[in-house]
């Protein structure tokens, strides 16, 4: 009488693991058999070549990869061929499904003692790589092969003759015939085959660098800066996988990679720095306003020193060519009104007083775009100096970005911008003039809001010259 468990394994073929369906495999196999055929890949494993091909894939010698791997491959068709034969001899009814059966096991088998040939020629099968018996020639010369299923196949590219095996991968498949192209198995293709997740791993960072670039509009600066710091820490792993890769490969995709950095790290320095600048500015215009939110307020709607974006709109609203932007509909407003005495010396004092402070403000605009140029220019070398390090954390480039924009430096561009104080505020007073002129009546009181954070910074960056 059978026990439950018994039963359980008799009635329940589903709980076999793969582990019990490999016994299955090789219990159906002549045992004298299968232990010839283990005795043989036992004395493969001890073979120089098999020794050859082993340190060759852990050094990554491809030229011993391909010959060591032909030669093993040819002992184990030699080893499995003769015992075939013997099996061809028995007396049994079913010798094609005995044929079969031992050389799933002797596969089987062959993986677990000669696991690196299996795992080289397991990444061929998984190309698609076949091998089959040249049975004809086709029409226009062509070796024609039969695939294990059965189905034929001309392979072009192959001079192999009837009775001979040609290599080949499957690229077009027919209703009655495929299309091949012969392999041949060189170093070079066993290099582009053992490395070639390496390479794609490679490409996936690269794309992901690439798609942030493309993507950078919307993107807040705190999420800008953690995205890049993340996309550097994945170049720096992309960088140890190319140790990998042969010497040419390996500096064409390290180059690559040092530009990835660049453009990345100079995409957000500038960008950190612009804000920064900004930030702090307007830090500083708000503490001088002692806690008043309105005169902060009205401090912050004037144009200061350090932002960019009030530093253009200003530009915008004043300049168009050879004379302000406004000034010949202010002319025609005054000229539509020219029925007086006091209308016409408006109108004079009004051109005469353009005149002579239009080149002014065009003189303070165009050093204040030095001073910009400058901090942009000093942002991008800051950048390709960092680009050479490995720096990665949003830390170490926030840190950065601070040093290198400190209140010194930005007092030693004033500088080199304006001969003086006097001189800044002598053609920051034209700009003010010139917008009230032109009919901007808020810019005086904002002017007067700003006055006491501009005097201290010109102050400060005049006073560190002496």
């Amino acid at each position: 009488m059978s026990g439950p468990k018994n039963r359980e394994r008799e009635g329940n073929p589903r709980k076999r693991t793969a582990g019990t369906a490999s016994k299955s495999i090789t219990k159906s196999v002549p045992r004298s058999k299968m232990s010839q055929a283990k005795k043989v890949l036992k004395g493969i494993a001890a073979s120089e070549d098999y020794k050859a091909l082993a340190q060759a894939i852990e050094t990554a010698d491809y030229d011993t990869i391909s010959r060591s791997y032909l030669q093993v491959t040819q002992l184990l068709e030699k080893a499995q061929e003769g015992i075939l034969q013997t099996i061809q001899g028995l007396p049994r009814r079913n010798k094609d499904a005995e044929r079969e059966k031992f050389r799933a096991a002797f596969m089987l088998s062959a993986s677990t003692i000669l696991p690196h040939w299996h795992s080289l020629d397991s990444q061929l099968k998984a190309q698609g790589i076949m091998e089959g018996e040249v049975f004809a020639l086709g029409s226009k010369g062509d070796p024609l092969v039969r695939t294990p299923e059965g189905r034929v196949v001309v392979v072009s590219g192959s001079a192999a003759k009837e009775g001979a095996k040609a290599k080949f991968r499957v690229v077009t498949r027919g209703e009655k015939l495929d299309f091949g192209r012969a392999v041949e198995l060189t170093p070079d293709y066993f290099y582009l085959l053992m490395t070639q997740d390496t390479r794609q791993q490679i490409g996936r960072t690269f794309d992901r660098v690439e798609e942030h670039l493309k993507g950078r509009p919307g993107r807040s600066p705190e999420g800008g800066l953690a995205a890049v710091s993340e996309l550097l820490r994945e170049l720096e792993g992309a960088r140890e996988l190319t140790a990998k890769l042969q010497a040419a490969e390996r500096e064409r995709l390290l180059g690559r990679l040092q530009g990835y950095r660049r453009r990345l790290l100079g995409e957000c320095i500038l960008k950190l720095a612009l804000d920064f600048l900004s930030g702090e500015e307007e830090r500083e215009v708000t503490g001088c306003c002692n806690g008043d939110e309105q005169l902060a307020a009205r401090a912050l709607s004037a144009p200061g020193l350090f932002r960019l974006q009030a530093h253009q709109t200003l530009k915008m609203h004043l300049l168009a060519g050879e004379e302000p932007r406004g000034y010949s509909q202010a002319i025609r407003n005054l000229e539509e009104r020219l029925d007086s005495m006091d209308a016409a010396l408006k109108l004079m004092e009004f051109k005469s007083g353009v005149e002579e402070v239009y080149p002014l403000v065009r003189r303070y605009l165009e050093k204040m775009d030095m001073v910009f140029e400058r901090l942009q220019r000093k942002a991008m070398e800051l950048a390709r100096a960092m680009s050479e390090d490995r720096v990665c954390s949003a830390e170490d480039i926030g840190s950065a970005v601070k040093g290198a924009f400190s209140s010194t430096v930005l007092s030693s561009e004033l500088r080199r911008a304006f001969r003086s104080a006097e001189d800044f505020h002598t053609l920051r007073g034209a700009v003010v003039k010139l917008r009230a002129m032109l009919g901007d009546g808020e810019t005086m009181t904002a002017e007067s809001a700003i006055r006491p954070y501009l005097s201290q910074k010109v102050a400060t960056a005049f006073a560190s010259a002496s």
